[in-house]
């Protein structure tokens, strides 16, 4: 996933130089790189909670009810920070908010075309 976004980085980067032609690309540019960064880290959040909830389920023997409690939190954590890096980027004059919309698209569309690949790989395409 982590690759998928990376890979969707200099996609979407040309797209906003091919559509500005101008320097005024930079701060699209800008803004996809923030989302993207944030994007990495909520997937490596999300594979960190699914394996400590896994193991504590596991060897801790620990109730559902706390693993439950553990994932709301994460999840609201994940939110909590794509809310913050939004706002800051807003807050900057040379981010884009055409940016920041494409940076919070990638992380879907990297979701979409990797469990697309997998199929792929399955059916032996």
């Amino acid at each position: 996933m982590v690759l998928a976004l990376c890979a969707l980085l200099p996609v979407i980067s040309a797209g906003g130089l091919a559509w500005f032609r101008s320097f005024e690309a930079l701060p699209f540019a800008a803004g996809v790189l923030i989302m993207t960064g944030v994007n990495v880290l909520k997937v490596l959040m999300i594979e960190r909670t699914v394996r400590n909830t896994v193991s504590a389920g596991i060897a801790d023997g620990r109730p559902a009810e706390s693993r439950r409690n553990y994932v709301l939190i994460q999840y609201l954590l994940r939110y909590l920070i794509t809310g913050l890096a939004i706002a800051a980027a807003l807050k900057t004059e040379w981010v884009s908010v055409w940016g920041i919309l494409a940076g919070i698209l990638a992380f879907p569309v990297a979701a979409y075309s990797l469990r697309f690949m997998r199929a792929k790989e399955k059916e032996g395409i």
